[in-house]
């Protein structure tokens, strides 16, 4: 499934959109899910579960930029970064200031991970 949207992303002609979150199970296991959200001709909206990662750690805002950066670096969706839909949750303010880094040190245009 995750080869078919990698390739289905690999098409796309506008940047793709993303949402993540993390959460615990009711065993007390905790997940990262990415989403991914793009539109493709003739100007159809899709969306798919990308990643759900059990997270081991601290769930930090450093460490879920990590695990998200890694994730599109394999799957070479990194240069496609459009913005993001998250909660308000400070440290996902964190994993935003921390994806812009990544994008910069990788060499892409300036991110303005928190727009006013």
């Amino acid at each position: 499934m995750r080869a078919e949207v990698t390739a289905k992303l690999h098409q796309v002609v506008v940047k793709i959109h993303f949402s993540f979150d993390m959460w615990s199970s009711p065993n007390h296991h905790t997940y990262q899910a990415i989403v991914v959200h793009w539109l493709d001709p003739p100007i159809k909206l899709h969306l798919a579960l990308f990643s759900l990662y059990r997270f081991h750690g601290i769930h930090s805002g450093f460490n879920q930029a990590v695990y998200f950066w890694t994730t599109l670096k394999q799957y070479q969706i990194h240069h496609l970064i459009g913005k993001f839909n998250v909660d308000n949750t400070t440290n996902n303010n964190t994993t935003l200031c921390e994806i812009a880094k990544h994008l910069t040190h990788a060499g892409y245009a300036s991110f303005d991970p928190i727009p006013d």
